[in-house]
């Protein structure tokens, strides 16, 4: 991880607290902060009050994005506004905008780039359609958006951020969200978040932005039915949404996998198949890794091609078998070594690694390149 994100409305009296509670939980994590501040016509006042909390705290800032509370995308007077407030603390940490909402606002409402440092848009594969075939189909579209993006930004770092299964809020709402039905989830919470699908379509999501050069991504929430694991008081819906209390999603190990490569490189990569399975190589010096992702409910036979492997591969496998022990004790997961505990020794022949995926099964394949 490299950063955590917050989002402030300053013209909300909530937002010191939230702007303390994310400092300390950006500090124990040990990752700067991506900062979303929300401005209302008194920004000029929001904003100074805003750099004088921040000198009084100073964490380590990554980015700050400006939005306008009644604008789909940031317009050119709040973004110099910002500057001429912000810079007088920090004059490195870049300043951008773009919008909350999704890719399409940022094309309808085209960002003044010479006053940006950055742009960003936020994600989710759900907006006309919930199956997932369709989530799977939305894939590799993430990628196609950053390209359409790259020709608004120019030559501007982009930033996919956040990124979540479900719509976080409705951008063309044009009254109040309607009330929850008695017996459903809230409108932005998915249940495949704690599913092993949602760690698949993660490593998608990861394997087209990565590829694509986008320079940040944030995914999800730190905890909660909309994170990357559990509180410790549990799911607020155990009957809607059952888990265990500081249990974590399978999409905890999907974000490790790509963690575990910090400072490497994503290689572009092509699956056959791509609506069943997908997949991700990544390389640090000799190291590689070949996360496979089964997309669907049904067993599929794979064959995972690279020129230079030695002959053999470690293949770990998280399928529903090692679900719990997966999701339950996180950190052992990740130190197993047996076969019975998912963990398999397998030859290469011809250059050529064949598996089976069962349903659903996030497989990391674990590999050295050899040398020419």
């Amino acid at each position: 991880m490299s950063h955590l994100r917050v989002d402030l409305h300053l013209s909300e009296s909530e937002w010191i607290d939230r702007w303390h509670r994310a400092v300390a939980e950006a500090g124990m994590l040990g990752l700067k902060l991506e900062v979303a501040l929300y401005v209302s016509d008194a920004a000029q006042t929001e904003l100074n009050t805003f750099r004088e909390t921040v000198s009084l705290t100073r964490p380590e800032i990554s980015r700050y994005f400006v939005f306008h509370e009644e604008e789909k995308a940031t317009s050119a007077g709040w973004l110099k506004l910002a500057r001429s407030v912000l810079k007088e603390y920090d004059s490195r940490t870049p300043i951008g905008g773009g919008t909350p909402a999704y890719f399409t606002e940022l094309n309808r409402n085209r960002l003044p780039v010479r006053d940006a440092e950055c742009v960003v848009y936020s994600l989710n594969p759900q907006v006309h359609a919930y199956d997932n075939r369709s989530l799977v189909e939305s894939l590799q579209a993430q990628s196609w958006t950053v390209e359409s993006a790259r020709s608004i930004a120019a030559n501007l770092p982009i930033s996919v951020s956040p990124i979540t299964l479900r719509p976080r809020f409705n951008p063309n709402a044009t009254g109040a969200e309607p009330v929850r039905a008695l017996g459903s989830l809230p409108q932005e919470v998915d249940p495949r978040q704690m599913s092993l699908f949602g760690a698949g379509w993660t490593l998608g999501s990861l394997k087209y932005l990565g590829e694509s050069g986008v320079r940040s991504l944030t995914y999800y929430e730190t905890t909660g039915w909309k994170g990357v694991q559990v509180s410790f008081d549990g799911s607020p819906e155990p009957d809607l949404f059952p888990c265990k209390p500081g249990s974590v999603f399978p999409l905890y190990h999907t974000l490790a996998y790509f963690g575990g490569m910090k400072g490497g490189e994503i290689v572009p990569s092509l699956s056959s198949d791509p609506l069943r399975v997908e997949g991700a190589i990544l390389r640090k010096g000799k190291w590689l890794r070949f996360l496979l992702a089964n997309l669907t409910g049904e067993a599929q036979s794979v064959r995972v091609s690279f020129p230079r492997i030695a002959e053999t591969v470690r293949v770990e496998i998280l399928d529903e078998r090692y679900f719990d022990a997966a999701t339950d004790a996180p950190e052992q997961f990740r130190l197993r070594k047996t076969e019975d505990q998912g963990v398999v020794i397998m030859k290469v022949v011809d250059g050529e690694i064949a598996l089976t995926l069962n349903p659903f099964a996030l497989v990391c394949v674990k590999a050295v390149e050899t040398e020419v």
